[in-house]
């Protein structure tokens, strides 16, 4: 396929996309980003997750610029260009909200996360086992300094840019709806009875839109890649959206290509595809 002259602003998705939770990241994806540089093309990390929970391994891939949070906090080398806050009182309604209905949460910020009980247990286990099963996830393992528990949070100035619920049932997930629908943007996981919580309006493409007035680029020459619900915007939106092979199925139908699954180098298998190495 005739290749891409111009420079290519490509935003690639952690979890599911350049991350393997088998296999961690794959040489053929760290060749992948290197040769795209190379190639006088921009590649920036673009996650549902906050600055807290992206590793210190990732951060010192050399990416151009980061998008944190679902588009909540846009960064573009080591600076700062957006940052979205729940207000600390609307945060503080959610926790008694949640508390009232027995529903686990995070709040994630920049610098910290702060987990209720039953979360911080989900994600400590999580991790034992994943690392036990998987060694090289070790290479992801997060400082500890950075994952709190909920309790230390009203004696912080952190500010939370956005909250990730694990509720019980689909009922749980219809009750958070029902009361923050209308103001928030809800990104909802029903398999899992899971959502994030982000600023209305706020999504992927929003805080690519963000990078590029930066720039000076246009999102035609933007190129998205991802895997799950949080992804399903900046697909739609970018000059180019390519859903993993283990994509959602809802973000496959809006994608321009799919490419082949994260366990079987995906992202590299693409940028071949479309002569961008």
């Amino acid at each position: 396929m005739e290749g891409f002259m111009s420079t290519k602003y490509i935003f690639l998705d952690i979890d599911g996309t350049l991350l393997s939770h088998t296999y961690g990241i794959s040489k053929g994806s760290l060749d992948t980003l290197v040769q795209l540089r190379k190639n006088g093309h921009k590649v920036f990390v673009c996650t549902g997750r906050s600055k807290a929970y992206v590793d210190d391994y990732i951060h010192k891939l050399q990416f151009d610029g980061f998008i944190y949070g679902a588009g909540a906090h846009v960064a573009y080398e080591g600076n700062d260009l957006f940052m979205h806050v729940i207000p600390r009182e609307e945060v503080e309604k959610m926790i008694e909200f949640f508390r009232a209905y027995n529903i686990s949460f995070i709040l994630e910020g920049p610098n910290y996360a702060f987990h209720d009980e039953s979360a911080l247990k989900i994600f400590r286990d999580r991790w034992v086992l994943q690392i036990s099963d998987t060694p090289y996830l070790s290479l992801h393992k997060l400082a500890d300094e950075r994952i709190l528990s909920v309790v230390s949070y009203p004696d912080m100035t952190e500010e939370i840019n956005k909250i990730s619920i694990f509720a019980k049932s689909d009922e749980d997930l219809e009750l958070i709806k029902d009361n923050f629908n209308a103001n928030y943007h809800l990104i909802l996981y029903p398999t899992t009875s899971s959502c994030e919580i982000v600023g209305e309006g706020i999504n992927k493409a929003s805080g690519i839109k963000h990078m590029m007035r930066h720039l000076g680029g246009d999102l035609k020459d933007c190129i998205a890649m991802g895997d799950s619900m949080n992804d399903y915007e900046m697909i739609k939106e970018c000059g180019l959206g390519i859903a993993m092979g283990n994509a959602d199925e809802k973000v496959k139908a809006i994608a321009d290509y799919i490419t082949e699954s994260v366990d079987n180098d995906g992202i590299a298998h693409a940028m071949h595809h479309f002569g961008l190495i």
